[in-house]
Formats: C-alpha cells, structure tokens, sequence
C-alpha cells in the first residue's frame, strides 16, 4: 500500500524543517554572543594545521641549527686538544735539536688541526731548564730559548682558539669564547 503525500503534508515538513533550521541558527547566534570561538567557526579546521606547523617549524629549526652548531665547537675542541697533544709531544721530542722549537711545535699543531684557522690559534709555552728555572714564552716563536728547555724536564703547551655560538644570525655570546687545553709532556 502506497500512500500519497499531499501537499499539506509536504508543506509541514518544510515548515518544520525551516524551523529546526531556524532553531540552529538562533543556537550559534546566542553562543557567539557568549563567546564561544568554536561556534563561530563550526567545525571547519583546514587551516588550523597550517597554522600550527607555521609556529612550531622555525623553533624546532633554531634548536637543530643550535645542536649543529654546538658539534661544530665540540668537534674544534676535540680537535685542538688532539692537535696539542701532537704538537707538545713533537716539542719534547726536538726541544734540544732545533734552533725555534716553538715554531716547529706550531707547525705540528697546525698539520695536526687542518680546519682551524692557524693565525686564530694563541700558543703558551712553558718549560724547565735543568737548573729548575721556568721559562714561559707566549707566541709561535722561542728562537734563543732553546738552551732553557733540560732535558728530562716537562714542557707545557697551551693553546686557545676562538669560539661563538651563533644560531641563525643570532649571537648568543656577543664577545665570543676561548677554547683553552693544556698539554704538559714529561720525559722519561
């Protein structure tokens, strides 16, 4: 059995359709008039994520950027303390045999350390004489000194080397920083 729809039934339906209709609308009015941002905006969110990936991408690039950064003055460090142990030990070995030991010191400290920059590199020397005087000469060169370094003494290098931590274009320390090692060889 099939029933027809009269119009009178069909113009009900609509009014009551127009009514619920008419019945949400006053409903999102009263709650923006309350304040509720999310009946302002419905359910539509396409933008949200965009928004959200625009504030957290440059701050997580900044921190990479400052782990990056951070290797780079851990591995110089490494690099300068591995490059002194070499340069102080060659100077143990040819502290009596070379007119400017400190010279050829800075040579090996230099060929140990390709990727820092030599002129940035500041070298301290500190040795005994025989006699138990000490002798500190700052600088790459000890030409006439070499008659103060006894044998069977300790020699101390010391090195230091410039540093900054800058993370996109952003010094965090203006003046910067001195990485400083010091190596000290006894003979035996």
């Amino acid at each position: 059995m099939k029933r027809a729809i009269s119009c009178s039934e069909t113009a009900a339906s609509s009014a009551r359709g127009l009514k619920s209709a008419k019945a949400a609308m006053e409903i999102q009015d009263e709650q923006r008039a309350n304040g509720s941002m999310r009946a302002s905006f419905g359910r539509d969110e396409e933008g949200q994520t965009l928004v959200e990936f625009a504030f957290v991408v440059p701050v997580l690039l900044a921190v990479l950027l400052g782990i990056f950064q951070s290797a780079i003055l851990f591995g110089d460090n490494l690099q300068l303390t591995n490059a002194l142990g070499t340069g102080a030990q060659y100077l143990q070995e040819i502290r009596t045999t070379t007119s400017d030991p400190c010279a050829d010191t800075f040579t090996a400290i230099k060929n140990a350390a390709p990727s820092l920059a030599p002129p940035s590199i500041g070298l301290k020397f500190s040795f005994t004489s025989s006699t138990g005087t000490v002798t500190t000469v700052s600088g790459t060169s000890c030409s006439g000194d070499e008659a103060d370094m006894g044998g069977g003494q300790p020699v101390s290098v010391t090195a230091t080397y410039p540093g900054s931590l800058t993370i996109v274009g952003i010094h965090f320390l203006p003046n910067g920083f001195l990485l400083s090692q010091t190596i000290t060889q006894y003979e035996y």
